[in-house]
């Protein structure tokens, strides 16, 4: 309940800052429109470092697309722009604008000449193409003036140019009509082309090592996973780290057109959407998985149901879902995220090791995903380098929390194992005492016993059914020793210890056995477990009692493994004076008998979570089970 009353805090917070956002979207800087449109650029960084941020002044052109030339050869107020506006910033913050139309951008920059240089404008919304002075020099998608005859894209637009005059011209056509905000977006960059080939690949390299962290990351949890099947927390983070890996190049702009370059705008778009809303489910599946207690299960339900609700909006137009997703991030991720940091937090204070590096690491992961959130509604340049971040920095925080909590785990299962040892070992010892202690205590007082009833009373005497008594209640003492011995051999030798305990038992009674066992190596494998063990040959036991009792010449034992199961089949003919018993009563071939057939058996069966399947065909007697391990 403390934890739900935390998510109602989260949410009242997510619409304050929401609130605040709205309030800090004012609009851009505007000057009055007098003279050109001038951008500064920093020519001594440019010099000495080789490349530079362009800071820009452009003259915008509310659904108008301005011809190169146009403003030279047109009257002035033909052309007189809408507004005059600084940076790069989408253009629904200007009035009299909507989230979907076209526009034109112009600018005039003071560059060197002679010299050719690179420029970067990286992901516009959601398509452009650029013009310097009067020359296509590139493109992204296919700018148009409505829906129909518009091509989105999510690329970046490069290109070189060599300035012959002192102010080069840059206008820039950008339509969109599929998200629900259009414009510039993010930062306009010059420098000497290798600088920038440079700092393109250094950036690709970036993008590429940490997908490749994080996609090591899933697949090193996957392995942990299949190590051990109980933990459904490995698994769960395995898919998550794997869902970042995937959504990383989906950020960028280069490295996914490089991969697939005919990639389609709104599948891209989609995925990426889907997988933003299956990380924050995955996210508390993974903190409940490894601390259970810490979120009950109304809270841990309520919180899914709201995240798969969002999943309906998938099929939203991509501008509806682009708004959709915004309130997504501020009213379930951004609060998923502070439940779970809270989470890890407050165990972390609890318990030391792995849970104070995820601890540690989810502050880090908050404060770089709530920051991104904050970027990303402002439209600013650093949004996807803060959410690259905040993915690296989750995997390798809780990578190395999940990678100490399996050596945490596997200490606790060896010191578990060696306290186990120990204890069977004290057991096996007092189990052997007391055997030593019965046989030549008890066992010697029943022989003797045995023996002066024989000398005192004589054969004839009435009293002999005492002597048979006390002669069977020997027999029945000598059977719980060799038994206890049969557990001991079987402990250790599971297959060969069953078999040598049902050759005693048919030996000493006359009968012959054929044991027959299929894939001896698994069989012990799956008796291994002591409790099932135990089971299991007090199953062959009664069995074997059952046969001893009612049974006729040879018996006929099958054991098998399968992957999930243990089989058991024992055929044996009946005696003829046995065949009238009830607990022998014939029913027709293939038909069930009475349940009071061969009853300690199936129970014993039933209990380990078995079925059976007793049938006697003419003189012939089977007993067939399939056990689950």
């Amino acid at each position: 309940m403390q934890v739900f009353n935390f998510f109602l805090k989260c949410f009242l917070l997510s619409v304050l800052v929401l609130s605040s956002l709205h309030c800090q979207g004012k609009l851009p800087s505007e000057a009055s429109i007098q003279g050109d449109p001038v951008s500064k650029v920093h020519l001594n960084t440019l010099q000495h470092q080789g490349y530079s941020v362009v800071e820009p002044v452009w003259d915008f052109f509310w659904n108008r697309y301005i011809e190169p030339g146009a403003i030279q050869s047109s009257a002035p107020e033909r052309l007189k722009p809408d507004f005059r506006v600084q940076g790069m910033r989408p253009w629904t913050r200007l009035p009299g604008t909507t989230g979907k139309g076209y526009a034109s951008y112009r600018t005039l920059l003071d560059l060197p000449q002679g010299r050719p240089i690179a420029f970067i404008l990286s992901q516009q919304l959601t398509s452009a193409r650029v013009y310097v002075d009067g020359q296509l020099l590139a493109s992204d998608g296919h700018p148009g003036t409505s829906e129909t005859n518009t091509e989105p894209s999510r690329g970046e637009l490069y290109f070189e140019y060599t300035p012959r005059k002192p102010r080069t011209e840059i206008i820039l056509h950008i339509a969109n009509f599929h998200t629900f905000r259009g414009g510039l977006r993010a930062a306009f960059e010059i420098g000497w082309p290798d600088k920038i080939k440079t700092l393109q690949n250094r950036r690709d390299f970036l993008e590429i090592l940490a997908t490749g962290f994080l996609g090591a990351i899933a697949f090193y949890n996957l392995f942990l996973f299949w190590m051990q099947r109980r933990e459904k927390a490995y698994l769960v983070f395995a898919f998550l780290c794997l869902s970042f890996a995937l959504r990383i190049p989906l950020l960028g702009e280069r490295t996914i057109h490089d991969i697939w370059p005919e990639l389609n705008w709104e599948w891209q778009y989609r995925f990426n959407m889907t997988l933003n809303i299956l990380s924050p489910p995955l996210m508390l599946m993974y903190f409940r998985g490894l601390f259970p207690s810490a979120l009950g299960r109304i809270p841990f339900a309520i919180l899914l149901s709201v995240c798969g609700a969002f999943v309906v909006t998938l099929i939203a137009d991509t501008a509806v879902l682009a708004m959709l997703m915004y309130g997504y991030y501020l009213f379930v991720a951004g609060p998923v995220l502070l439940i779970c940091a809270y989470i890890v937090l407050i165990r972390s204070f609890q318990e030391a090791g792995s849970t104070r590096i995820m601890g540690f690491g989810m502050v880090i992961v908050c404060i770089f995903g709530l920051l991104a959130i904050f970027q990303n509604w402002q439209s600013r340049e650093g949004a996807a380098d803060l959410a690259v971040l905040a993915f690296v920095s989750f995997g390798l925080f809780q990578g190395i929390g999940v990678a100490q909590r399996h050596k945490e785990s596997l200490e606790n299962e060896k010191a578990l194992g060696i306290r186990l040892e120990r204890s069977k070992e004290a057991l096996i010892h007092q189990r052997q005492s007391l055997e030593n202690d019965l046989h030549d205590t008890l066992g010697s007082k029943l022989v003797d016993l045995q023996i002066q009833l024989s000398r005192e009373l004589g054969p004839g005497n009435s009293s002999s059914l005492l002597q048979t008594r006390v002669a069977e209640i020997n027999d029945l003492f000598r059977g719980e020793l060799l038994f206890m011995e049969d557990l001991e051999f079987a402990s250790r030798e599971p297959t060969t210890g069953i078999q040598l305990s049902l050759l005693r038992r048919y030996s000493d009674s006359g009968r012959e056995l054929i044991f027959q066992c299929e894939r001896p190596d698994a069989l012990d494998r799956a008796l291994s477990d002591d409790a099932l063990r135990m089971d299991f040959l007090q199953l062959t036991r009664e069995l074997c009692t059952n046969d001893l009792k009612y049974g006729t010449g040879e018996s006929v034992w099958r054991l098998a493994a399968t992957s999930d199961s243990l089989l058991l089949s024992q055929k044996n003919r009946i005696r003829n004076e046995a065949a009238a018993a009830p607990i022998y009563a014939r029913t027709e071939p293939e038909e069930e008998p009475e349940t009071h057939l061969a009853v300690h058996a199936r129970k014993r069966a039933g209990k380990m979570g078995g079925v059976t399947r007793v049938r006697i065909l003419g003189e012939s007697y089977c007993f067939r089970a399939k056990l689950p391990y």
